[in-house]
């Protein structure tokens, strides 16, 4: 099983996974031609993928026009049911690729298993993210993703936990959006909504310490051009993960609208 983050940011999101019997991407937040020449890079065909998953429903994570292409080639395309009323214009009546999903309860996509689990976010309908398992290397493993958390729950932690790849949020510097001169209703939507380098570093140590294995690599998305940086979020994580004897864990950052290196299941 291979994982690529197309594009991760405020301004689009979307994620590939695939292996020698599946493909099937997670979020569509980007343009039709950029996902399909970073497809093509890959020899996917964007008629060929398995499916579409969809945290929520905003802009970023949904293109329009990416997701009417995505029902036109007949791309069955998930999102949950609280969701499904907020998606773009649709025929939901006639339109079989649409098919909904509720919190813990697992579906396939091909041959991977799909378990979404609700994360706070202030999006209309609520936002998930997902716990991926693929049998790789003739064991099952587990892909943990969730790109926009406003809230540190009880179980946050717990749906990372024993998972072989983490890709998680690291939005914004605590310091940098303090300081920032926008509006301050902005600067609260941003805390409330998103996480911070300190926030994503406390539910990584939660989840390891509750670990009996140790991921092949943590995967930092979601972070703001404007309120962090990928130097701040790779040093923040990096010194908690060495505070807690786990400093040999790869560390990757996503990229805005560049595709972040291909990282395989071992």
């Amino acid at each position: 099983m291979k994982i690529r983050i197309l594009t991760s940011s405020s301004s689009g999101n979307c994620i590939l996974l695939w292996d020698n019997t599946s493909s099937c991407i997670v979020d569509c937040g980007c343009s039709v031609s950029y996902a399909k020449r970073h497809l093509l890079d890959n020899n996917i065909s964007f008629s060929s993928l398995n499916g579409a998953c969809i945290t929520h429903v905003h802009r970023d994570h949904i293109n329009p026009i990416f997701f009417r292409a995505l029902l036109k080639q007949n791309v069955p395309v998930f999102c949950s049911t609280t969701a499904h009323p907020y998606l773009p214009t649709h025929s939901p009546a006639t339109n079989l690729s649409v098919v909904t999903y509720a919190p813990f309860v697992p579906f396939f996509v091909g041959t991977m298993k799909i378990t979404p689990f609700p994360v706070t976010h202030d999006s209309p309908g609520g936002c998930c993210g997902f716990s991926i398992e693929v049998n790789a290397k003739r064991k099952m493993r587990k892909i943990t993703i969730a790109t926009d958390i406003g809230k540190i729950e009880p179980a946050t932690a717990d749906y990372f936990t024993n998972s072989d790849i983490v890709i998680i949020e690291s939005n914004h510097d605590i310091a940098m959006l303090a300081s920032d001169s926008i509006p301050q209703f902005l600067k609260t939507r941003i805390r409330t909504s998103h996480l911070s380098n300190d926030e994503c570093a406390e539910i990584l140590e939660k989840a390891l310490q509750k670990s009996t294995i140790k991921p092949e690599a943590i995967i930092l998305a979601h972070i703001s051009t404007d309120r962090n940086s990928k130097t701040l979020a790779r040093q923040c994580i990096g010194d908690r993960l060495r505070r807690i004897g786990h400093e040999s864990i790869p560390l990757i950052v996503s990229h805005d609208h560049c595709a972040g290196e291909i990282v395989e299941l071992h």
